[in-house]
């Protein structure tokens, strides 16, 4: 607007200076025909032309300084002082300033078709082996080998929408059957069903929208613990920890990958909240019987002076079986940097149950939720490890299903808990190839309905990505 107010007054004093150069004998309408042009013209240029989001430019700013300290934007007589004649020195200032300029629709255009790609190919690969040491009986003395992959595609078929899919292969260590447990031992292993299968992860689009791009629209096959109950170092199987127990939150519950949508609203701020529903089941064709829905909200902050930015998530979900106590769950998450180089992590999860009931209708054992929570701590380089970019990291959980249908132990409990501790120490060899010797320690796990059971697992993950 101010350019526009500029130019039209540029015209005015244009029409003013030609009528007074003008010869006596020119006719004011004639005069009046030119500037008439002369508009047109400048509603044309602004037809095909648009004002551009501000740009920052540096400019370079010199100062003229006198030793007692008196300043001045331009050079003085003599290059000294018009107060005490000393000597003027000059400096070197930089300013950032906003800067404006019209655009021609062309170019606009070209630029958001810039942005724009191409779809884009990527591969990761990952190789697992580890050995297992047990102590119950019958000891589960076993070596297992895994193996699996995703095949990701993307692509911008317009401006801000994405296409994802993701195509994962892998086949069954084993270890699901031969080492029973409430969480799995090997996070891939979580979501197979049979030995050697390829399926369908994900294929979703999603969309930016909004004047300050806070809002986002996903629909599709989609996966939902890959935007629920995040958290920064503990939710890769492939470059963090191995165990299930450290990548989702154990009564988070969401059903396996299937028809979803989700809108998250995030202003790049101190809060970021997000809401998804999914059906539960592909065969379910009725999509309001049960529908699972989840809420969350983000909380960026910095509890202490001194730390590093942390993020605070706490969400609510319902499985859609409105009749079933245990159809809630709650859960918080976060990871806190302590410094650069240390950073604090954990997640906390509680689900409602019902108490067994006699033949009157009383209950036998109080309702108590079942719980699950981890904690851990992330070490990074080059302070803390080996190589400069190695990362490393040690965590806890533990996991209580106090359910009515859990077994009553010798030592007076009912239900079934577990324990795990696991550590890794990811090796950078390339940006492409990783190395993670791990070790992980299982007690009270699903098998103390008779006997103590724990086990020693050592093991050697092989991380390629392309």
């Amino acid at each position: 607007m101010l350019k526009r107010h500029v130019l039209r007054t540029g015209i005015a004093a244009l029409a003013v200076w030609a009528a007074g150069i003008a010869a006596p004998g020119v006719a004011a309408d004639e005069l009046a025909d030119k500037v008439a042009a002369l508009e047109k013209r400048v509603k044309e240029l602004e037809a095909q032309t648009v004002l551009s989001l501000p740009e920052m430019i540096v400019k370079e700013k010199k100062t003229f300084v006198c030793p007692k300290g008196h300043s001045f934007d331009k050079a003085q007589a003599g290059n000294v002082c018009p107060f005490d004649g000393t000597g003027l020195s000059v400096q070197a200032t930089y300013q950032r300033e906003k800067y404006y300029r019209r655009k021609s629709i062309e170019e606009k255009i070209e630029e958001s078709l810039s942005t724009i790609n191409p779809v884009n190919l990527g591969v990761s690969l990952t190789g697992l082996a580890f050995q297992t040491l047990g102590t119950g009986k019958p000891r589960n003395n076993s070596f297992f080998g895994s193996g699996s992959g995703d095949v990701f595609l993307s692509a911008k078929p317009a401006y801000q929408t994405l296409v994802f899919i993701d195509l994962e292969f892998n086949a069954d260590t084993g270890v699901k059957s031969r080492v029973p447990t409430l969480t799995s031992l090997v996070s891939d292993d979580a979501r197979l069903n049979e030995n050697e299968e390829v399926n369908l992860r994900e294929a979703w689009i999603s969309s930016v929208l909004g004047s300050r791009r806070e809002w986002t629209v996903s629909a599709g096959s989609m996966d939902l613990t890959g935007l629920f109950d995040q958290n920064r170092y503990a939710n890769d199987e492939t470059r963090q920890f191995t165990s299930d127990i450290f990548v989702n939150n154990f009564f988070l519950g969401a059903p396996a990958n299937g028809a979803a949508a989700a809108v998250v609203y995030d202003p790049k701020g101190a809060y970021a909240l997000k809401i998804a529903i999914q059906r539960p089941t592909a065969g379910n064709s009725n999509l309001g019987s049960r529908m699972f829905s989840i809420a969350e909200i983000d909380v960026r902050a910095r509890p202490w002076q001194g730390w590093e930015g942390g993020t605070y998530r706490f969400w609510l979900r319902s499985n859609g079986e409105a009749d079933r106590r245990e159809n809630i769950a709650t859960g918080a998450s976060f990871d806190q940097d302590i410094t650069r180089a240390v950073s604090f992590f954990g997640r906390y999860g509680s689900r409602r149950t019902q108490s067994a009931l006699d033949g009157n209708g009383k209950p036998v054992f109080p309702a108590r939720n079942d719980i699950h929570y981890t904690l851990g701590v992330e070490f990074r380089g080059p302070r803390w490890t080996w190589l400069p970019r190695d990362v490393w990291g040690v965590a806890f959980g533990r996991t209580e299903v106090r359910s009515i249908k859990g077994q009553e132990f010798s030592n007076g409990g009912v239900g079934e808990t577990e324990s795990l501790m696991e550590g890794y120490y990811k090796i950078f060899v390339t940006d492409h190839l990783h190395f993670t010797p791990f070790v992980q320690w299982l007690a009270d796990s699903v098998r103390a309905e008779t006997n103590s059971a724990d086990d020693l697992i050592l093991g050697l993950r092989t991380q390629m990505d392309f």
